[in-house]
C-alpha cells in the first residue's frame, strides 16, 4: 500500500472528528452569514457518513469484479444492499438512529474487509488502515450524538 493511500485514507476521517466535536462541543459559527448550526453539522457528517460507506462497499464490488469468486459474489451483493439501505435510511429515519444504523454498517463493512484480508485479497497494511479508520469514524460519531 502507498504511502498517499494510507495519508488519503486518514484525511478522510477529519470531517467525520470535526464534525463530531463541532456537534459534541456545540460549535456553531457562520461563513459568510451562513449559519453553520447544529442542524446544519448532523446533515453534513450524515451526508459525508453516507458517500463514504459508498465509496467503501465500492471498493468491495471492485474486488469481487477483479477476483470473481463466489464468495465475493455475496459481498458485492450485500455492499449493494448496504448502500440501497443507507440512502433509505438517511431519507426516513432521525438523526441519532441514522448515525447508530450507519455506525452497524461500517461495522459490517470492516468485517466484509477482514475476510477479504483472511482470504489475501487485501493486504494486512490497508486492514490495518481501515479498522484505525473505522474506530476514528466510530467514535467520532458517538460524539456527534451525545
Amino acid at each position: 500500500m502507498s504511502k498517499l493511500t494510507l495519508i488519503l485514507g486518514y484525511l478522510g476521517t477529519l470531517p467525520f472528528v470535526f464534525i463530531g466535536a463541532s456537534l459534541f462541543l456545540n460549535f456553531e459559527f457562520s461563513i459568510y452569514h451562513y449559519p453553520i448550526d447544529e442542524r446544519f453539522l448532523e446533515s453534513a457528517i450524515s451526508l459525508y457518513a453516507l458517500i463514504i460507506a459508498s465509496f467503501l462497499a465500492g471498493t468491495h464490488w471492485t474486488h469481487h469484479v477483479i477476483n470473481n469468486k463466489q464468495f465475493t459474489k455475496n459481498i458485492a451483493i450485500i455492499s449493494n444492499v448496504i448502500v440501497v439501505f443507507l440512502w433509505i435510511a438517511y431519507l426516513l429515519i432521525t438523526y441519532k438512529m441514522y448515525i447508530f444504523v450507519i455506525s452497524v454498517c461500517f461495522v459490517v463493512l470492516l468485517a466484509i474487509d477482514k475476510l477479504l484480508k483472511n482470504n489475501s485479497i487485501i493486504s494486512d497494511t490497508y486492514f490495518n488502515l481501515r479498522y484505525f479508520a473505522t474506530l476514528i469514524v466510530l467514535l467520532s460519531l458517538l460524539l456527534s450524538v451525545v
